[in-house]
């Protein structure tokens, strides 16, 4: 697993998760089934946006209440924190209020 973090921080975002795998269709329902069965997150906290540009899952995780996004097989977002990375845009933290 590659995990890639980029340390630009607004208190008011969430987390976005890229899951690389191979699916007919992506299990954008049972990963929200499954986050609802093992109490990780509230069933009325859990969206799934199955029509959006860019499908996914929110939710709020219920110990930590942090915000997630969660997206399949979606490389863009992969190759844009490597980008940033690479290119050090991370000294953008200091231009964000």
């Amino acid at each position: 697993m590659i995990i890639y973090v980029i340390s630009i921080v607004l208190y008011s975002s969430d987390i976005d998760i890229v899951v690389i795998g191979k699916w007919e269709v992506a299990p954008l329902w049972t990963l929200a089934e499954e986050l609802s069965k093992s109490d990780i997150a509230d069933a009325s906290a859990i969206k799934v946006l199955d029509k959006a540009a860019v499908p996914i899952v929110k939710f709020v995780d219920k110990d930590t209440e942090l915000r997630l996004d969660v997206s399949f097989n979606m490389l863009q977002g992969v190759n844009a924190a490597i980008l940033i990375s690479v290119s050090n845009l991370n000294r953008l933290n200091y231009f964000v209020v």
